[in-house]
């Protein structure tokens, strides 16, 4: 499986350096002289704004939908926080230790950690510890960009293409039980012939917590009804002693699901791969 090259490494590249490229221009145009503030202000811009995009980027990826929008509210909230303190923190180490280049680098880590973790709180399985290192480096990388006299625009915009480039390698790096979802235009036939194209592929990872499967936008898997649906919730998968089994939860039958073996769920074939 590639790991640099996946279709996650390529949407959390592509929306965290977008997310940079915003911040960056909101950064610039508030027009900020005081350092402490520079440094507050910018890293909470930072964190805030290529965590929401980068989760963004992670619902399109497994359903081209956008999150809720209480999720996207909170995402930034919470990024604009950590990303300010971890500035202030940066500013503090800076002043006592008289180490700018040094500062800076730790800045943008601190940065790249906080999406880390904000991003593994909406991926089903993702390690929270995984996310913050991997975030990170994608950060203290970026930054080490930015000495190649990129401009600040520039250098923002390659820190937070490889904050969410890393991210998504890791996770498959790391990978080791999942699920390989294919999705359908239409709910698939069990016999005969089916019209139905294929939309889109992902692979959500396997482990402690269940992959949810239903028909409102904040499953992990987003199901197409043939009618209207009315459940919001209707299959759970889980991954046991290594084994991995689809839950109904209506009826509470539980079928395991071989390594290789493909699954039909409406519009959706669902493979167990580890």
């Amino acid at each position: 499986m590639a790991v640099f090259n996946g279709k996650k490494s390529i949407v959390f590249g592509i929306t965290g350096g977008f997310a940079g490229l915003l911040s960056a221009l909101l950064y610039e145009s508030v027009n900020i002289t005081n350092a402490l503030a520079s440094w507050t202000i910018s890293g909470g811009f930072d964190a805030a704004l290529i965590s929401l995009f980068i989760v963004i980027g992670q619902s399109y990826y497994q359903s081209r939908t956008l999150p809720v929008t209480s999720r996207l509210i909170s995402i930034l909230i919470q990024g604009f926080i950590f990303g300010a303190l971890g500035g202030l923190a940066v500013y503090i180490f800076m002043a006592v230790t008289s180490s700018g280049d040094i500062g800076r680098v730790i800045g943008w880590a601190i940065s790249g950690a906080v999406c880390g973790f904000l991003v593994s709180k909406k991926i089903p399985n993702m390690s929270k510890k995984l996310a913050m290192v991997a975030g990170a480096i994608g950060g203290a990388v970026g930054c080490l960009l930015m000495y190649l006299n990129l401009g600040y625009v520039t250098g923002v915009i390659a820190t937070g293409a490889a904050i969410g480039i890393v991210v998504a390698s890791a996770e498959v790096m790391f990978r080791k039980s999942w699920v390989d979802v294919t999705v359908y235009s239409e709910p698939l036939k069990e016999n005969g012939i089916s019209m139905a194209k294929k939309t889109n592929q992902y692979v959500l990872n396997l482990g402690k917590d269940a992959i949810q499967v239903g028909y409102s936008a904040d499953m992990d898997i987003l199901l197409k009804a043939k009618g209207i649906a009315m459940s919001k919730e209707v299959f759970q998968i889980t991954l046991e002693n290594d084994k991995c089994y689809l839950n109904d939860i209506k009826t509470g039958e539980k079928k395991e699901i071989k390594p290789g073996e493909k699954v039909m769920v409406e519009n959706c074939e669902i493979q167990f791969c580890n």
